[in-house]
């Protein structure tokens, strides 16, 4: 009998060290280093690049929490679509894609949700959130691009009122060149009509003298706008760009028609959005006129704070004041501000 109860002690005291070593075991979950894949479209895009100088450094700043593995598709969804297949075999906690085929998120989410794996698109936005709802470990981080059109608004007819953009020909209307993202692009599309519209509800009379789809890019505008400045320069107003990389294409075009040289008379304001560090220079130097801009800090700490969240079992926004906006999956961060040209 005496044997017998020393067993049962025995035993009680194993079930008592194996119920703590588990509750310490629990305990310290939370404070692994959590590993989360990047997947970029595209590492050369200037704004990308921002983000991942962001991501570095929250890493830098939070060694034992968070580790970020980093993919650059090259713009190729074929190679995006490689990388997470090899990511799935990896040990990670959580997936982030900026997503190279604006169509082909529903596959991806697929993928991440048969192996129970949180994801998060962010930057560059989903023909369809659909795919997105579908699964509750799943959003999508970027912004509002008719906000940003607004304020791309609001930036040019405050430089009108300050006679820092002139009517050249004197027709009482703003002859513009209207650069723009990719065709189907949400973001793209809705930066396009804001700020037109923005700039009419302020009264001003507009005409677009050329408008293209230069797909971010800086070659590809400066290889379609070398033909056609020639014939609408001495009308034109504003160039106004949906992002830094064309705007600055477009004025590597007009300087070799001898506008917007550094010191020189003839100039024909541009403005972008992004605020990248060369559309910033240039802005300083009077060679650009003005830039909205988009924050990656935020955008890489809120792509941070909900990667976490999910990892460890949370609603994605716990903890925040962020809200979703009317989808309920997308979380918008918001442009803070716009940069313009020194007045002299």
């Amino acid at each position: 009998m005496q044997m017998k109860r020393k067993i049962i002690i025995s035993f009680s005291l194993l079930l008592i060290l194996v119920f703590n070593s588990s509750i310490l075991i629990a305990e310290s979950q939370p404070n692994e280093i959590k590993r989360f894949a990047v997947l970029f479209y595209d590492e050369s895009d200037a704004y990308i690049s921002l983000v991942k100088e962001a991501l570095q450094e929250i890493q830098q700043l939070n060694p034992d929490k968070v580790e970020f593995i980093y993919y650059d598709a090259a713009n190729n969804q074929g190679i995006q679509n490689q990388q997470l297949e090899e990511v799935l075999r990896n040990n990670i906690d959580g997936i982030l894609v900026n997503i190279v085929d604006y169509n082909s998120s529903e596959p991806i989410v697929n993928r991440a949700k048969e192996n129970n794996i949180p994801i998060i698109f962010f930057n560059r936005e989903p023909s369809t959130l659909d795919s997105i709802k579908s699964y509750g470990k799943s959003i999508f981080i970027g912004t509002s691009g008719c906000q940003s059109g607004n304020m791309q608004g609001e930036m040019i007819v405050n430089q009108l009122q300050k006679n820092l953009v002139q009517d050249r020909n004197q027709n009482n209307q703003l002859d513009y060149v209207l650069l723009k993202g990719p065709r189907n692009n949400k973001e793209a599309i809705e930066r396009s009509r804001c700020v037109i519209e923005q700039i009419n509800n302020s009264g001003i009379r507009t005409k677009e003298l050329y408008s293209e789809f230069m797909n971010w890019d800086r070659e590809i505008t400066k290889e379609r706008l070398t033909p056609i400045l020639s014939r609408i320069v001495t009308d034109l107003d504003v160039i106004i760009s949906n992002n830094d990389q064309m705007a600055i294409g477009a004025i590597e075009v007009l300087q070799q028609y001898g506008y917007n040289l550094p010191g020189g008379r003839n100039y024909i304001p541009v403005f972008g959005i992004d605020a990248i560090p060369e559309a910033i220079d240039l802005i300083n130097t009077g060679i650009m006129e003005g830039t909205v801009l988009q924050d990656a800090k935020s955008m890489a700490e809120a792509m941070y704070i909900t990667s976490m969240n999910f990892a460890e079992g949370k609603r994605p926004l716990a903890g925040t004041d962020f809200e979703f906006d009317s989808t309920g999956v997308a979380l918008r961060i918001p442009y803070p501000d716009y940069i313009v040209r020194p007045s002299t």
